[in-house]
């Protein structure tokens, strides 16, 4: 309690900042600027220095209490404080936040020049215009209010276990609605001179839990207990990251710029060929991926010119600057080169895939070599349980749905390495370079964990046969089970721990070029939240629209994040929220790595309560059976019911098993005839479709449900239903397990199915369908 207190206290403390008033908590001030001037020329510079003792003072408060964090021995976190409760009943908690941080920011607007003259007096008040207006806005929110509770997702229940949502956490609600008050825009710095230094450390939190390397920490290899030896530790780059609204915009983000970094060699060749300020750096040398040197201006092979690693390709323009001349009036003192590094840049940006268009590009990679050696269409490849968001962005970068090619899943629901691996050979015998692989860490569907590390190991085997991608982990759902993983000075073991599987690929992050991670999703926290970090920081010069900084000791001081990525406005009050929830909640086995553990313990609870419903003494009138053999890698579960014939004897075809588990949902979903107080559990459904997850594991899903699987060349769908298990207590109540009533509602539910659909049951005598 005393760790959330001060926590929460810190960030309405930071959030109230002000450039004008200073950082100060009482009458202490850790920096005054000087009084308001006006903004002349010669006083631009003072200016300037004034910004960067305000960013330095607040990144400097930010790290002290970082480290005093980290120095301090944590113990398991109390899970009970986290959430307002079932019954709300930590409602007077939440309501004491909510309360100070609205008196504080009252009191903050009331200490800003309280000589300038007020405008909302008590006159005004009492009159008829304002009354008028006061009365109809408490009328239009009750109306509100009453639909929100006559509707909405009772997401703080056991009984709902719909989609990947449940209760947000106190830190993360506090934290969201104190900064709201202060409406700052993360965008620029001078919008959100704070939320801009929190969202810098909320990303730089997310990189460092998945094993990143940050600015000044360098993640020791055995931190994580499975290595993978694919680069030596001095060789790690530093990582960087930032916010996001949601997964689906990181990942559109991830692929740009993974498509950027594949055509940027084309650019530098461009470039080197055309422009003649450059020509002192036309010899430049770029190591290809089988380890051989050749300089890039000599590559004819558009192949080879589109698998130059990405780490190489993005040093090209430092390399090419640093054999550019001097000036001639330059001296030993002060030395400048012809062109500026902004300068280079533009020319670069004058041939990229950004200006240029991926047609533009083609045409010039294609212009001079014979028709068997074109570049094909250029691919992206990914496992059949990814997410919607991955055929959008590929539209919106223009490579085309057809080009975004869907790998056959194992009978986990994993990607299969065989069909990938065939894939992957294919795409190159036909010269189809291949942007990207990108592997899902936690699948919407079944919670699966792709084995990104055995990706990672196939992308170093076909680097050694001169052929190059990136690889992103789709961790937006997983992406915080990493603070299961063990780290040296952590030994508590959580309530259930990550399978062997699950520990070794989210171990693997660390070596995926991006991840995707959204705190809204397993972080517990509201609307919008979601983040993207890249391995190498480079590469956010291919998702800009400016000119980069040569050096880190050049970059501006100031955060800039409004310049990367998609978005331009964001809500400095998502920032916060992260923030201060990883400030409550360490990222490590004592803080989430207790909700999550709990989390997976109650999910295991509610599979074997799946199991014993087949066992029912006395009742035989449907089985279920779930779609994985084992417990799923996460918390989510697929699962589908079947009912029987005859005794003895269960149906046996698909489309009237699907119409089944149709009826079962449409009994157990939101709907706007019946409002939500009269649902009795709520859960999501699913259509597993063969031509994304392939033949393996629908066809032993439907063998231990007893249906026959339609002909191999058939296409087809399974329905299910899914259950996402996030709430840590669904096995501790005050009157023992929930996981039994959750049993009786759908056995309840199930049984009404049957005898309303006895003529489906009992009818029709055509032959063995399908359904999608």
């Amino acid at each position: 309690m005393k760790c959330f207190q001060q926590a929460l206290m810190i960030s309405m403390y930071l959030v109230s900042i002000q450039p004008s008033l200073g950082m100060h908590t009482g009458d202490e001030f850790f920096y005054a600027p000087p009084p308001k001037t006006s903004l002349s020329r010669s006083s631009s510079k003072k200016t300037s220095q004034d910004t960067l003792d305000i960013v330095q003072a607040i990144r400097g408060s930010l790290r002290s209490q970082i480290d005093q964090e980290e120095r301090t021995a944590r113990s398991p976190i109390c899970v009970d404080v986290l959430f307002l409760g079932p019954q709300g009943e930590n409602a007077d908690l939440f309501m004491s936040f909510v309360e100070k941080a609205l008196s504080d920011h009252l009191s903050w607007r009331r200490s800003f020049h309280p000589e300038d003259p007020f405008r909302i007096t008590e006159e005004v008040k009492q009159s008829p215009g304002f009354l008028d207006v006061k009365d109809n806005l408490q009328r239009q929110l009750c109306l509100l209010l009453a639909e929100f509770k006559k509707y909405s997702n009772p997401l703080h229940s056991p009984r709902y276990q719909a989609h990947m949502n449940w209760e947000t956490t106190i830190p993360s609600l506090g934290g969201y609605i104190a900064t709201l008050l202060y409406n700052p825009n993360n965008v620029a710095f001078e919008g959100a001179p704070v939320t801009a230094c929190l969202e810098e450390q909320a990303a730089r939190d997310l990189c460092q839990m998945i094993g990143y390397r940050i600015a000044d920490v360098i993640a020791a290899e055995s931190s994580h207990p499975f290595p993978i030896a694919t680069e030596s530790s001095d060789s790690v780059p530093i990582s960087w990251g930032h916010l996001t609204g949601g997964g689906t915009i990181a990942n559109a983000e991830a692929l740009w710029a993974a498509r950027n970094v594949k055509f940027f060699p084309f650019s530098v060749q461009q470039v080197l060929k055309r422009e003649d300020l450059l020509q002192s750096a036309r010899d430049v040398t770029v190591t290809l991926p089988n380890k051989e040197q050749t300089p890039l201006i000599d590559i004819t092979d558009p192949w080879i010119l589109l698998n130059i690693e990405a780490r190489e390709a993005l040093k090209l323009p430092e390399r090419i600057f640093a054999l550019l001349p001097d000036k001639p009036e330059s001296t030993a003192e002060s030395t400048e080169k012809i062109i500026s590094f902004a300068e280079l840049y533009r020319l670069l940006s004058k041939y990229s895939i950004q200006e240029m268009g991926l047609l533009g590009v083609y045409e010039l990679l294609n212009e001079r070599v014979s028709p068997t050696e074109r570049v094909k269409s250029p691919v992206v490849l990914i496992s059949g349980t990814r997410h919607y968001s991955f055929p959008k962005a590929v539209s919106l970068l223009g490579l085309g749905q057809g080009n975004l090619i869907d790998i056959p899943v194992d009978e986990n629901a994993r990607i299969d390495m065989i069909s990938l691996t065939k894939k992957l050979d294919q795409c190159i015998s036909e010269r189809r370079p291949i942007i990207a692989v990108a592997a899902i860490i936690g699948s919407t569907e079944e919670s699966a964990i792709d084995p990104l590390q055995e990706i990672l190991q196939k992308r170093t085997t076909f680097r050694s046969q001169g052929t190059d991608f990136h690889i992103h982990a789709d961790a937006a759902w997983g992406g915080y089970f990493a603070t299961l993983l063990p780290k040296p000075d952590r030994t508590l073991v959580p309530v259930i721990d990550l399978s062997e599987h699950a520990a070794i690929h989210l171990a693997a992050l660390k070596e995926a070029d991006s991840v995707t991670i959204d705190p809204h999703k397993s972080g517990y926290m509201p609307y919008p939240a979601a983040a993207l970090c890249y391995r190498n920081e480079d590469i956010i010069n291919m998702v800009n629209f400016t000119a980069p900084y040569l050096s880190a000791q050049e970059k501006t001081k100031e955060p800039t994040l409004g310049i990367y990525g998609i978005e331009g406005s964001k809500p400095g009050a998502s920032a916060a929220m992260v923030y201060l929830t990883h400030r409550v909640i360490p990222l490590d086995r004592n803080g989430y790595g207790v909700l999550l553990g709990q989390a997976l313990y109650s999910t295991q609870e509610f599979c074997r309560g799946l199991e014993k419903l087949n066992n029912r003494e006395g009742k035989e009138s449907f089985v279920v059976k779930t779609l994985l053999q084992h417990y799923s890698d996460l918390n989510i579960v697929a699962y589908a019911f079947n009912f029987y014939d005859s005794p003895g004897v269960l149906n046996s075809r698909l489309d009237r098993a699907n119409a089944f588990n149709e009826a079962i949902y449409n009994k157990l979903r939101p709907q706007l005839e019946k409002p939500t107080s009269e649902l009795n559990l709520i859960v999501s459904n699913t259509s597993l479709e063969k031509s994304k997850y392939g033949e393996v594991i629908l066809k032993d899903f439907l063998g231990r449900l007893k249906i026959e699987a339609p002909i191999a060349t058939e296409d087809y769908a399974v329905t299910a239903l899914r259950s996402v298990i996030m709430n840590p207590w669904i096995t501790e109540t005050t009157e023992g397990s929930f996981v039994g009533t959750i049993m009786e509602e759908l056995t309840q539910t199930i049984d009404s199915v049957v005898r309303e659909m006895g003529s489906l049951v009992s009818s029709s005598n055509s032959p063995t369908g399908s359904s999608s």
